[in-house]
């Protein structure tokens, strides 16, 4: 059974799939995070238009705290 940690980051990596899809459609740009991990690259971001504006940067709603 996989971990919690394996599967938050698991679905973190199906939502950003499924939103790049869609964004790189339209055109948009986008704001995240990556990891770098021994399988690969994982990255999460949102669009632009939906970030947070932190002073004078765009975070993602799920900004590392």
């Amino acid at each position: 059974m996989p971990s919690k940690a394996s599967q938050t980051l698991e679905m973190i990596h199906q939502e950003q799939q499924r939103k790049k899809e869609l964004e790189n459609e339209a055109g948009i740009p986008q704001d995240g995070i990556f990891w770098i991990l021994p399988d690969g690259l994982l990255t999460f971001g949102v669009p632009y238009t939906a970030g947070e504006k932190y002073g004078d940067f765009i975070n993602t709603p799920y900004g590392h705290y």
